[in-house]
């Protein structure tokens, strides 16, 4: 069994990263959903399900880690990571609220122009990181902007498995996976407690839902 695909996702519902390797910190892969797209009325996050041109936003890291956003018949825009502590707006990701640094105005007008919707660009520190669902992995884990956890795996087989059983071809990307391997059985990764891959080994928490 060997690690065949790395993807990160700088910008929750934006674009996929493919990646040869990443470090891996406490919230996931380095840089992995960091940034998330926010009403600016009310704070309530935007993702691709509701708002597909999202998924036209290529996102990645420039060499001094600030974003860089890209899409088509847009000027690329270059945004610096804020202060962990200045500009903070109260938001709203499923059940979770917290107060996290706001990306500024430039953001806001390139991501309100795509979409059609007045909306901000917010950074998740890791200082203010989510706590992971009770009842989930340690009391001190915690999360970026993630669905629920900071990291997804997929094996190739369960999705080959899948795309039989439908009768056409699933987009791996679809279903927003950090890690997809290769070499085991169709959804043996639901049993799966613990992964080891390379000198890391990662807790298994729970299985996750289709999107």
């Amino acid at each position: 069994m060997f690690l065949s695909a790395l993807y990160r996702y700088p910008v929750k519902s934006a674009r996929a990263q493919c990646l040869q390797a990443s470090a891996v910190g406490n919230l996931g892969l380095d840089g992995d959903r960091r940034w998330l797209v926010v009403e600016q009325e009310n704070g309530r996050f935007l993702t691709q399900r509701a708002w597909p041109r999202l998924g036209q936003v290529g996102a990645s890291y420039g060499e001094q880690g600030q974003l860089l956003l890209q899409t088509p018949g847009q000027t690329p825009l270059e945004v610096p990571v804020p202060p962990a502590d200045e500009a903070l707006r109260g938001i709203t990701i499923w059940r979770d609220t917290l107060r996290v640094p706001d990306a500024g105005d430039a953001a806001a007008a390139w991501l309100s122009e795509l979409l059609g919707k007045a909306v901000r660009l917010v950074y998740c520190p890791e200082q203010r990181a989510r706590y992971l669902p009770s009842g989930y992995g340690l009391n001190s884990d915690r999360a970026a902007f993630p669905d629920g956890f900071p990291l997804l795996l997929i094996g190739q087989a369960s999705l080959d498995e899948l795309s039989r059983r439908v009768g056409r071809p699933m987009d791996m990307l679809r279903f927003r996976p950090n890690l997809v391997v290769e070499g085991a059985e169709a959804f043996a990764e639901d049993c799966w407690k613990r992964i080891r891959i390379g000198d890391m080994t990662f807790r298994v928490l729970k299985p996750s839902p289709g999107p």
